[in-house]
């Protein structure tokens, strides 16, 4: 089988309007500042910026070409290197657990989605993301979320400000090993609904205005597809009952992802 590398698929439920994660996590909490008593290293104190560009010229390619054959664009890709050797912040906190701190800003954005294509850490370490203001927290994610081709993305943080954060016990079995290769400027809006006029059109019938439609509606989720595009599906169960996640949409979502079916 091919080797996924570039296709990644991730799903939030969508009821009434809100968005809640279907990303597995495992609780806990950031550190807060004043828990981080030691500095050790320090190659990026601010943000890193990420390079600007044209959201108008995006917008009209958008309407051009976007969305004729498949899944529908909402963010811009940013190819990064970044992990704990090359950017940010390290810390201690008193107990010996290793921080490692990441601000990512890119100016404008909606949200911001991340992709790993390395994320191997041990037992006890955790990775949350959060914005400035401690409002939206994912996390912890830890190694139960490794997946087999090494590679992680996470669900989108809104605002065009993030922070990542790693904690790794002081008796870690090994290192963890985490690099970011790509950030995804959300440039139309996609958890406040902005900039997505053609859903508007009569052959798209909001499940909203359905009364009878309220409890088949919960199964509907949104599936962001490579951090850059998105379409729906529906959850569905299996002849067994046993609540194994498969997740039923339509082909054309995988039009311009060809390889997410071999996953």
């Amino acid at each position: 089988m091919k080797p996924l590398r570039h296709y990644l698929l991730f799903g939030f439920c969508l009821i009434a309007c809100c968005y809640a994660s279907a990303q597995r996590s495992f609780g806990g909490q950031p550190f807060e500042d004043e828990d981080l008593i030691v500095q050790t290293r320090c190659l990026h104190a601010g943000a890193i910026e990420l390079p600007a560009f044209n959201v108008d010229s995006v917008l009209l390619e958008d309407s051009l070409y976007g969305g004729i054959h498949g899944a529908m664009h909402f963010a811009h890709k940013i190819g990064v290197n970044i992990n704990p050797e090359n950017s940010g912040e390290t810390f201690y906190t008193a107990d010996g657990t290793k921080v490692w701190r990441v601000r990512i800003h890119s100016q404008g954005a909606y949200s911001l989605n991340v992709i790993f294509d390395t994320f191997r850490i041990p037992k006890g370490a955790k990775l949350f993301l959060y914005n400035p203001e401690r409002t939206e927290i994912l996390g912890s994610f830890t190694h139960q979320n490794h997946q087999e081709s090494g590679e992680f993305p996470i669900a989108p943080v809104s605002g065009d400000e993030l922070i990542i954060e790693y904690q790794e016990p002081s008796d870690a079995d090994f290192a963890g090993e985490l690099q970011i290769y790509e950030v995804n400027h959300d440039y139309r809006g996609l958890r406040i609904g902005g900039k997505f006029q053609y859903l508007d059109m009569p052959c798209l019938p909001h499940l909203s205005c359905n009364d009878e439609l309220e409890k088949l509606g919960r199964s509907v989720c949104l599936l962001i597809l490579n951090g850059d595009t998105y379409c729906t599906g529906t959850f569905i169960n299996n002849a067994r009952q046993d609540g194994r996640p498969y997740i039923l949409t339509a082909a054309h979502c995988l039009y311009n992802n060809p390889d997410l079916g071999s996953r």
